[in-house]
């Protein structure tokens, strides 16, 4: 009974005792990159809305209408690529920073659900480019207007996942708030000393 109690106690180490030096800072640099990350996508968001909100006022504009003002939709379809293009090295430089910390099968599996989430916005903005060439459609501006609403609901997504499954695990699995992790060793001690007394008193008998 002594020797299971004994096991048992070696197996309980809360995941947060487990975290090295290197990988508490490595975690620390993802979360850093992350929001700027976040930052600059919910910039170009705000930007890309902008538009959005000004073509939802003439659904129905001819493409000979749109093609007196492709001059200024080409001037913002350029803003918008430079915005989303800024975007890939910052989110590619976040994503290594969680390398050394994917042997967690969550954080492995937070990892996948962002490079998805974020290689369909990346189809989306592509898909959103083209359609600004896209002169001689009857419906370029509903078109666009779609695919910017498209790209706005992934933005949230990749917010949803960096903001609560990441930022979340983090914070329960990686940097613990110092006093839950004092009160973790405090119980982890006091299990060791009573186990040693039980073991004192079974070896006595």
């Amino acid at each position: 009974m002594t020797r299971g109690r004994k096991r048992m106690a070696a197996q309980y180490t809360p995941r947060s005792l487990k975290i090295s030096k290197e990988e508490r800072e490595a975690a620390r640099a993802a979360l850093d990159k992350f929001q700027e990350f976040m930052k600059n996508l919910w910039s170009a968001q705000q930007h890309d809305e902008r538009l959005t909100n000004v073509l939802q006022k003439s659904p129905d504009a001819a493409p000979e209408q749109l093609f007196e003002i492709r001059h200024l939709l080409r001037k913002f379809q350029k803003e918008v690529r430079e915005n989303y293009t800024k975007l890939i090295p910052q989110f590619r430089e976040a994503i290594e920073h969680l390398e050394p910390l994917v042997t967690d099968t969550e954080i492995g599996q937070i990892k996948e659900n962002l490079v998805a989430a974020m290689q369909q916005l990346s189809e989306i903005i592509e898909a959103y480019m083209e359609a600004f060439e896209d002169f001689n459609s009857p419906s370029q501006i509903q078109r666009m207007v779609t695919l910017s609403q498209k790209a706005g609901q992934l933005a949230k997504s990749i917010e949803s996942i960096v903001e609560g499954q990441l930022q979340d695990h983090f914070r329960k699995d990686i940097f613990p708030q110092p006093d839950h992790l004092a009160n973790l060793e405090i119980r982890m001690m006091r299990r060791a000393r009573l186990i040693r007394m039980l073991g004192g008193f079974d070896g006595h008998c």
